[in-house]
């Protein structure tokens, strides 16, 4: 115990008096590091594919496909989300619900997002929807993902989607 606790010392005794880059390097030069540093490490792509639901339903003789499946593409402050879910009749061979969502997604603080986008129902409307909304990490880890969805005719408002289970404070 004792010797950890001479490590630690004298480690942060080294961090705050030792020989710093700041001390061989002109201030310009090391602000230009710094600044290529955050450039190559925070701009790069990428991505994220989150299969939600996929079930074979068979009830009463009724045999039915069901997905829920999302995903993203970008850096780190601007993505663009793809959303799907839907409802297929293995039975009659055809999509009885589907929809379909494009969404461009921006960090508004560390754990939040503002998205706007289009959504579309491939149902009997057959409808396009203007979509906004915002999506993100709340205290105590709580996933939340809301929007609302404006047509031409229609405005609704998708409830606050809660997710609990995926994240913890020590991953």
């Amino acid at each position: 115990m004792r010797l950890m606790l001479l490590l630690l010392c004298l480690c942060t005794c080294i961090m705050k008096y030792g020989q710093q880059a700041e001390d061989f390097y002109d201030p310009a030069a090391m602000a230009a590091a710094r600044d290529a540093v955050r450039q190559s490490h925070g701009d790069s792509l990428n991505y994220l594919v989150i299969g939600e639901r996929l079930e074979n339903q068979v009830h009463d003789g009724d045999k039915n496909l069901v997905w829920e499946a999302q995903g993203w593409v970008g850096y780190d402050l601007n993505k663009l989300w793809l959303k799907t879910e839907g409802h297929y009749d293995n039975e009659e061979s055809q999509t009885e619900e589907f929809e379909f969502q494009a969404l461009w997604s921006h960090a508004i603080s560390p754990f939040w997002d503002i998205q706007a986008g289009w959504r579309h129902d491939f149902e009997d409307t057959d409808r396009d929807y203007a979509v906004i909304g915002l999506m993100g990490l709340a205290p105590y880890w709580f996933e939340m993902d809301s929007a609302a969805f404006i047509a031409k005719t229609v405005i609704s408002v998708h409830a606050w989607k809660l997710n609990t289970k995926c994240a913890s404070p020590s991953a």
